[in-house]
């Protein structure tokens, strides 16, 4: 078993959520840093103020981290304590094939390393198989 723990800074989570911004009307997504609307504050598609969702707003996002640090923890360390095979990627600043390509490498030294150890494959199916 391999278990794969994405590692994102609570303080870009939190910017990331509290930045986002949403037209009530036609419900297109704006955030304040990464994708702004050209106005600030209006949608570009229809001129709507935008809104910020009652789940965005910092002390909800704080609350929701807690709860997710609170139920997870207790798992990574679970899989540690066992001698699991676990890998921390970081996860917040990079764009998603780069995250994809630092997960794709973690899993291909496992697979490499245990078919170095086990010529047939894992369970005796060669790579092809999985």
């Amino acid at each position: 078993m391999v278990v794969i723990h994405l590692v994102v800074d609570y303080n870009v989570i939190i910017s990331r959520l509290t930045g986002r911004r949403v037209c009530p009307v036609c419900g297109t997504l704006y955030n304040a840093v990464s994708r702004p609307p050209k106005a600030p504050g209006v949608c570009d598609l229809d001129g709507t103020r935008l809104e910020v969702r009652d789940d965005d707003r910092e002390e909800v996002v704080r609350a929701r981290l807690e709860e997710y640090e609170s139920r997870t923890m207790p798992l990574i360390e679970f899989f540690r304590s066992r001698g699991t095979k676990l890998f921390d990627v970081e996860a917040g600043r990079e764009s998603p094939e780069e995250v994809f390509r630092s997960v794709e490498a973690r899993l291909n030294s496992v697979f490499e390393m245990e078919e170095h150890l086990a010529p047939e494959g894992i369970g005796g199916v060669g790579r092809s198989g999985r």
